[in-house]
């Protein structure tokens, strides 16, 4: 229409006013309209064919529009003149904009089009709200009557995507009118949104009395919707109730179908009409029956006096709801529903809910992803610090929900968790360092809570140093130190790069990372005085003491003294760790140690061919092997993770030379003969591998593998190690190193020969 009025002023005077206004006019479509509405219309296409569809309307059509209008026009100047240009462009714009209310008729159905093939979370960068306008949000009403039930499911997810208000209504609307098909399905969405506000309700007098319509309607309506139709009509009604409401829901007491009972009694509750504890007594009793609409009422209303309830105000009866709905997560059909409550009161109330939170963890490995989203949000809305590192971990989980939940607990676990994302951000896969680095932006860290980073994150290197020190002669199991080796490089690198943060001074995270990778003493010596020249008096006294290159004890003795406590005794350096708040460290302390230190006898050291190996077990035959033995522990747990146990008996071929090999073994215990034909190449035997060729090259085998013995192997397939290497490259240079060592030696024996 601007176009249009543009070229038409044009037409009635050409001069330079007129060209100034038409040509601000233009421009101010073109930011105000154009733009936005593109990224709209983009989102219209397939998404197969989205990006060609873009970068061919934004390359050759607009440029051919461009090269075509400066020809219509040069064409015009030339035959007639500069007011021709006005005349020529008159059609055109009007053929513009009868497309554009053509296609602002059609929209509607391609933006249902589009949200049908792909689900209305599918719109790339855009929120819902900037794809509906009022006229849009019309016709889709219309469709949320259709006996379809795609298109009423489609209608839904759009609607109640924008204004929960309008939502309601029309889902309310609808569902007084819609055909017994697509009843449920608007029932269950108007459920959805009012147990989305239920925390800070709303009311629609409207949508309220659909409702009534719907439940005096003829024919009946199921028994689940019946109930969630009576428990909306109290929710919409509550605040601006009139005695003809209050009389409906007294008679839906009188109701048989118990879910219908119990949501007008917790109606009449929140109306004053019915005691707490009495309510409190008929979830109880309806969560004990087996009637599984009784049960979905009874968990929204116990939702929902939890959300709207003060753990202070309420004490003992919130405390005993909290009880509750931690009991329903041991039961298996109510666990999913159930979780996702909890994580929404752990959201409303934070630390009050930390032992409704704990249960929930308990579930933390649950095969149902709801159940795992739901622990990570509970666990961060609770403000369990020490799940910090177990939730980043999930940052990168192949669930999507999961993903998302595990960034939600981090960003509510705020500064808190910005030590072990500086860690993890170093140290952690690949894949997941990417997903940090947008968290890190949304984590805001003020100097104080930076602060008490810092101050913590020394104590624990401090504590570290000192349990390190206790253990180093005693029996622990070598991957313990190991861990605690590579718990004070990491917590010296967090240590230096809260403080970069502190000062604002990237000197001091770069000397960070050269720590790294400094293994001379000449090289440490440098960087420490560089160190020194950039910290705070106080801070370099802290700091670098912890860092230079004296022996463990003396630096564990000067730390003791700056602490005023002793080396601990081995044994309760053990007890400490097995507290400690690194899950790592607990998990391998415990696996490895009893309580005192004293190594526990290890399922791959029994010979015991019953008994699979534990992750932990897997590890430690990792770690004897020159091909892994220099990875970190975390590392070495990963490739645990993919590793296949395998057994044999005795003369068991396991391949035979040329067979295509894609994978590696490592003995566990038993012997193996390399063998071509009947020539002995090698016999080995516990903690040797072979087939790493085959490994890392899938080529065929060299020579044949026999066991002599009844064996226990673990299997590494090539694309397992790969996939790994690919997020840690650590591992692929760990492997690298050792195959360079052994291609050496082999070159070092051919020259000696």
């Amino acid at each position: 229409m601007v176009y249009l009025l543009g070229f038409i002023g044009l037409s009635a005077q050409l001069s330079l006013a007129a060209g100034v206004g038409a040509l601000a006019g233009t421009k101010l479509i073109d930011n105000a309209v154009y733009d936005p509405a593109l990224r709209v219309l983009y989102n219209l296409f397939r998404e197969g064919i989205r990006s060609r569809a873009s970068a061919f309307l934004e390359g050759p059509i607009k440029r051919s529009g461009g090269v075509l209008g400066n020809a219509v026009t040069g064409l015009a100047v030339w035959i007639g003149s500069a007011g021709w240009v006005g005349y020529l462009a008159l059609p055109i714009a009007g053929l513009w904009l009868g497309v554009a209310v053509v296609l602002w008729r059609l929209y509607p159905s391609l933006l249902v089009g589009a949200a049908s093939r792909r689900g209305s979370r599918g719109f790339d960068r855009l929120p819902i709200q900037e794809l509906l306008d009022r006229n849009t949000e019309r016709v889709l009403a219309q469709r949320l009557v259709s006996p379809d039930p795609e298109v009423c499911r489609v209608a839904m997810d759009l609607c109640s995507e924008a204004d929960p208000l309008r939502a309601v209504a029309g889902f309310a609307r609808a569902a007084r009118d819609a055909p017994e098909q697509t009843r449920s399905l608007l029932v269950s969405g108007l459920d959805r949104i009012l147990e989305a506000a239920v925390a800070d309700p709303f009311m629609c007098r409207s949508a309220a009395e659909d409702l009534e319509a719907l439940l005096d309607a003829e024919g009946g309506v199921a028994a689940l919707d019946r109930a969630n139709a009576v428990q909306g009509f109290g929710r919409l009604t509550h605040d601006d109730s009139e005695p003809s409401d209050r009389e409906r829901l007294h008679r839906h007491l009188s109701e048989n179908d118990p879910g219908v009972r119990l949501a007008a009694r917790a109606a009449l509750a929140r109306l004053g009409e019915v005691e707490l504890n009495k309510l409190d007594a008929s979830l109880v009793s309806t969560l004990r029956e087996s009637d599984a609409v009784a049960r979905h009422i009874a968990r929204e209303e116990l939702r929902a006096l939890l959300l709207q309830g003060d753990p202070e105000e309420d004490g003992p009866a919130f405390d005993a709801r909290l009880a509750q709905l931690a009991g329903l997560l041991d039961l298996e059909p109510d666990r999913a529903a159930a979780a996702e409550a909890m994580a929404d009161v752990a959201r409303r109330h934070g630390a009050a809910v930390t032992k409704g939170a704990e249960a929930l963890i308990a579930h933390w490995d649950d095969s149902d992803p709801r159940v795992r989203a739901a622990a990570l949000r509970a666990a961060g809305f609770a403000g369990l610090t020490e799940r910090a590192r177990a939730i980043v971990e999930r940052v990168d989980d192949d669930s999507d929900d999961v993903a998302a939940a595990a960034r939600d607990a981090i960003v509510a676990l705020g500064p808190s968790a910005a030590d072990v994302l500086l860690v993890e951000l170093t140290y952690g896969r690949r894949s997941r360092r990417d997903a940090i680095l947008r968290l890190v932006s949304e984590i805001e860290v003020g100097r104080t809570a930076l602060l008490s980073l810092y101050t913590r994150e020394l104590d624990d290197l401090r504590r570290t140093l000192l349990h390190r020190a206790a253990l180093e002669e005693g029996a622990i199991s070598p991957i313990v130190l190991q861990r605690l080796d590579e718990r004070l490089e990491e917590g010296s690198h967090a240590v230096l790069q809260i403080l970069a943060a502190l000062h604002d001074d990237e000197s001091i995270s770069e000397v960070s990372h050269h720590f790294r990778r400094a293994h001379d003493s000449r090289r440490r010596a440098i960087l420490i005085e560089a160190l020194e020249a950039l910290l705070a008096p106080d801070e370099k006294n802290a700091v670098v003491p912890l860092l230079d290159d004296r022996p463990l004890r003396d630096r564990a003795d000067a730390t003791a003294r700056t602490l005023g406590t002793p080396i601990p005794p081995p044994g309760l350096a053990v007890r400490n760790l097995r507290e400690d708040r690194d899950e790592l460290t607990r998990m391998l302390v415990h696996a490895t140690s009893d309580e005192e230190g004293a190594p526990l006898a290890r399922s791959a050291d029994l010979g015991d061919h019953a008994q699979m190996l534990e992750p932990v077990d897997i590890a430690l035959q990792l770690r004897r092997t020159p091909l892994f033995e220099g990875l970190a522990t975390r590392y070495l747990l990963e490739i645990a993770g993919v590793v296949k146990e395998e057994r044999y008996s005795a003369g068991t071929k396991l391949f035979d030379a040329g067979e295509s090999g894609t994978s590696m073994y490592l003995i566990v215990d038993g012997r193996i003969r390399i063998h071509r034909g009947q020539r002995e190449v090698a016999q080995i035997g516990a903690e040797d591998f072979f087939g790493e060729v085959g490994l890392l090259e899938g080529t065929d085998r060299s020579a044949a593998a026999t066991t002599m013995t009844d064996v226990r192997l673990l299997r590494l397939e090539r694309d397992d190690l790969l996939a790994l290497m690919e997020e840690l490259p650590a591992i692929a240079i760990s492997v690298a190193q050792e195959l360079s060592r052994r291609l050496r030696q082999n070159l070092d024996q051919l020259s000696s020969s």
